[in-house]
């Protein structure tokens, strides 16, 4: 039920909306996990790994 309301607000917003949306939940997320970001840059650039078989 929450997450439907989530949704409908959403689609209800702007794109530019939705974007400033996005950074405030980033920054939650941040603030949540003791202001350290969630994912870190490895230095490795885009590894795009196959599944043999």
């Amino acid at each position: 039920m929450i997450e439907r309301l989530r949704e409908t607000k959403l689609r209800s917003l702007s794109v530019e909306d939705r974007f400033f949306e996005l950074v405030k939940l980033n920054n939650l997320a941040v603030l949540m996990n003791g202001g350290e970001p969630l994912k870190v840059p490895q230095g490795k650039g885009i590894i795009i790994k196959r599944n043999a078989g």
